[in-house]
């Protein structure tokens, strides 16, 4: 047999290697084969010692993310397209429709805020158009402001009775001072007078007829000065019998009796429509009852 070698008929010889390969023959990846993916990623490649190891981790992360990546939404930059900025906010429940931004104020402040349509509208639009809210969030911002604002109105109210009850233990120290034992029965007496004539409209020399109401809206604490207690009681005590007899004082409503008046009052037509005649006077009386419960006691 002729050698092939001798005849020159043997098959060309494999080229020589110019690089380490990343794999070897028995799967595994040759040392420092993560060299040229960066000093950054040193760390991360090196503890991947076989090619089954890359592959079935790449395999393990994939499975958890479990998002096709045609329904991976991009966090959007300042300097993303439109599209990518919508689909971002859309992927968070944002609306472009602003009826999908209902809102209904809870039924325990109703009797408390007054919520402005107009007002409510405006806050909506805000929240949609330049904070791009999505509307549980509009909601819960809103529920946020309308009962901190309810809380105010209890701290005031708070307030309110505090600095009355403090007024009326005052007064009655100078009532007792000036009145004697009996200055609960002189006192009441009094209120009844003042309830009988202090309240009858005022009439000028030029006619005009001033309602008396107006004296105690402007000087809301003059009602409950002893003082006034005191001359109320001299009048009554210039004033026969017969012109005392019948003089009672009237019952003030419960809180109760008067939120079923302001919910009452706040469900008419008059209330509800800005354009109606009557608006701004049922208006005023809502705000009268707010503040004749705020005196209640």
């Amino acid at each position: 047999m002729t050698d092939p070698a001798i005849t020159g008929n043997a098959p060309p010889a494999e080229p020589p290697r110019t690089t380490q390969p990343v794999v070897n023959d028995d799967g595994s990846f040759a040392e420092g084969w993560y060299g040229t993916y960066g000093e950054n990623n040193k760390a991360h490649l090196s503890r991947y010692k076989t090619f089954d190891d890359l592959v079935n981790s790449h395999l393990n992360t994939k499975s958890k993310l479990g998002i096709p990546a045609d329904e991976l939404v991009r966090i959007p930059k300042d300097d993303s397209p439109d599209d990518v900025k919508l689909a971002w906010k859309k992927a968070n429940g944002w609306s472009e429709n602003l009826d999908d931004y209902k809102y209904e104020l809870d039924e325990s402040l109703k009797t408390k805020v007054l919520a402005d349509d107009a007002k409510l509208q405006k806050a909506k639009e805000f929240l949609q158009k330049e904070l791009e809210l999505n509307p549980a969030q509009v909601k819960k911002a809103l529920d946020y402001y309308y009962q901190d604002k309810g809380q105010s109105i209890d701290d005031y109210n708070l307030v309110f009775e505090q600095d009355k009850e403090k007024r009326r233990n005052e007064g009655q120290v100078v009532l007792r001072k000036h009145l004697g034992s009996d200055s609960d029965i002189r006192a009441a007496r009094a209120q009844a007078v003042f309830d009988k004539f202090a309240k009858i409209p005022i009439k000028t020399k030029d006619g005009e007829i001033i309602p008396s109401a107006k004296l105690f809206e402007e000087f809301p604490g003059l009602a409950e000065s002893p003082w006034m207690t005191m001359i109320f009681n001299n009048i009554a005590e210039s004033m026969s019998e017969d012109s005392l007899r019948g003089l009672v004082k009237p019952t003030m409503p419960t809180p109760q009796q008067i939120d079923e008046q302001i919910t009452k009052l706040r469900q008419d037509p008059a209330y509800l429509d800005r354009t109606n005649p009557n608006h701004k006077r049922v208006v005023k009386e809502v705000e009268d009852l707010y503040i004749k419960k705020a005196s209640a006691k």
